[in-house]
């Protein structure tokens, strides 16, 4: 499907399919190195579990503005839930 070079995170995680939503990648890698100080080692490569906790928490980013998104268009002035009447 693309034939130019691969991605960082392709060369990173050579197993990573395609995501079908758009991820707050770089969001999510600033929250998790700030926690964390990836950028701040040294001698220690980031691990592939340290970059599936980085798109785990981008995908939760991703959802949770989904539904804030969700809830800013709702009508219902009260802010409860939407019945289905």
């Amino acid at each position: 499907s693309n034939n130019g070079p691969p991605s960082r995170l392709k060369q990173l995680v050579p197993t990573v399919g395609t995501f079908h939503t758009a991820l707050p990648l770089r969001k999510a890698f600033e929250a998790y190195n700030k926690k964390h100080s990836l950028t701040k080692r040294r001698h220690v490569c980031i691990s592939f579990n340290e970059i599936r906790h980085i798109l785990n928490l981008a995908q939760i980013m991703a959802m949770r503005e989904g539904v804030v998104e969700h809830n800013d268009d709702d009508d219902n002035d009260d802010g409860g839930a939407v019945s289905a009447d």
